[in-house]
């Protein structure tokens, strides 16, 4: 086990963000600081998250193999939070699905070539629909895991709309409660219905009743 550095902060309580990812740390430490709390980014702790390999078949299993990596690298001293996301398409059988990050188009990771690439594998299907889902798993300070899952439900545009909203496959998932892509809503719109909307209400309203709120 790899001996984590310490972090001294002695007016907010840490929770341990499995990720590098710092649009992640700002937003969970935007969710978190009412309560007290600061999302401490994993390498900050000395913690390399590409060796937390993720090899299940589904988004629950992944979230929890990234909580729990970070959680004993840590040797439990700090709560842990982590998220896997990804676009299932059903007329592609749930393709992308857990490998919505990881997939390229002949070595071309980025997302506009995947999503040109979704959209011509799905030219002669008739099932467009598609599901968002993220899971959230919060590992608590006596080492039991929570999840927190979240569905957003759409189908693939069959053209990209990118109106400089959104990230990932947002501009061509178009959603069947906002009405529109999600590369064309406004993050307030977004946030409302998306897949991580819906699993961070989960979660916040989990750790309200943990702190008797």
């Amino acid at each position: 086990i790899v001996v984590c550095k310490e972090i001294n902060i002695m007016t907010e309580k840490i929770i341990l963000l499995a990720s590098h990812n710092k649009g992640k740390v700002k937003e969970f430490n935007e969710l978190l600081s009412p309560y007290g709390f600061k999302a401490v980014p994993a390498d900050e702790l000395g913690i390399d998250m590409e060796k937390a390999l993720e090899t299940a078949p589904n988004f629950r299993g992944n979230s929890l193999i990234k909580a729990t990596y970070a959680y004993q690298q840590s040797e439990g001293k700090y709560p842990v939070i982590s998220d896997d996301s990804g676009l299932c398409v059903w007329g592609l059988n749930g393709f992308p699905g857990v490998h919505s990050a990881r997939f390229n188009v002949d070595g071309d990771f980025s997302y506009k070539a995947k999503q040109l690439k979704i959209i011509d594998m799905l030219k002669d299907k008739e099932d467009r629909s598609a599901s968002f889902f993220c899971v959230l798993t919060y590992i608590d300070e006596n080492g039991e895991p929570h999840q927190f899952m979240g569905e957003a439900k759409g189908h693939i545009a069959e053209e990209i709309h990118d109106y400089g909203n959104g990230f990932g496959f947002d501009p061509i998932f178009f959603s069947d409660d906002l009405g529109k892509c999600f590369g064309e809503a406004s993050s307030t719109e977004k946030d409302s219905i998306s897949h991580r909307g819906k699993a961070t209400k989960q979660f916040l309203d989990f750790f309200e009743k943990k702190l008797g709120l």
